[in-house]
């Protein structure tokens, strides 16, 4: 792993290690830190557009606000990769750590500060082969992976088609179900640009992906 980054004086990492570039994959097997620092500033809270072309806008002052980071790992650089601003620390540092018990994040930081960590997190920068199956996010992982992949070796129309039929569902069991249709219906047209042992974990995906749904779900897939 390489060299831990540090924050600003604001206790932020994005205008330190920057954002994630686009060519790095939509998600990833770990990260290294959700991070929350003090972000104070003016938010709009009103905004009116006339009919004549005029706009106004009010601004309020938000000490409270509070800014929430999400660093990744990969190919031995720090990126940002989701950040956002929250009306305060408590609401940020729920959501902190609702995602730090959810996610395979190493550190959990304030202001660039450790307050906890996961030891059996990896940060390896790379992906993990083959992709363990735990739940529906190694799916959307390993969706991740053959998309690189292909699209590395001129598979990127069908690596496109892939990632066109993934999205965000609700609950867990629709979300799984998406997964497993995804990597069916993409299967035989992703086989040429893809190794070997990739399309056996895609394979191994769709038998894992439909033991974990409810039959009745698993009918529609």
């Amino acid at each position: 792993m390489g060299r831990e980054p540090s924050v600003d004086e604001h206790g932020w990492f994005e205008s330190v290690i920057g954002p994630a570039p686009s060519s790095w994959p939509w998600t990833f097997p770990h990260f290294f830190a959700i991070n929350i620092a003090p972000d104070p500033g003016e938010e709009v809270t009103r905004a009116l557009a006339k009919a004549d072309g005029q706009y106004f806008e009010t601004k309020l002052f938000i000490a409270s606000r509070t800014r929430w980071e999400l660093v990744a790992y990969w190919g031995g650089q720090y990126h940002v990769c989701e950040a956002m601003r929250l009306p305060d620390a408590e609401k940020a540092r729920d959501l902190a750590m609702r995602e730090f018990q959810s996610m395979p994040v190493r550190y959990l930081m304030e202001a660039g500060k450790v307050v906890r960590e996961n030891p059996t997190v990896d940060l390896t920068g790379t992906w993990p082969r083959p992709v363990p199956l735990r739940g529906f996010r190694d799916l959307g992982v390993l969706c991740a992976l053959v998309y690189q992949e292909a699209s590395a070796c001129g598979g990127k129309q069908a690596a496109d088609d892939l990632k066109a039929r993934l999205g965000m569902r609700w609950p867990a069991s629709v979300m799984i179900g998406m997964y497993v249709q995804a990597i069916r219906d993409s299967l035989e047209s992703l086989k040429p640009f893809l190794e070997s042992r990739t399309v056996v974990e895609m394979e191994n995906a769709i038998r894992t992906g439909r033991e974990w749904i409810q039959p009745s779900t698993e009918d529609e897939v």
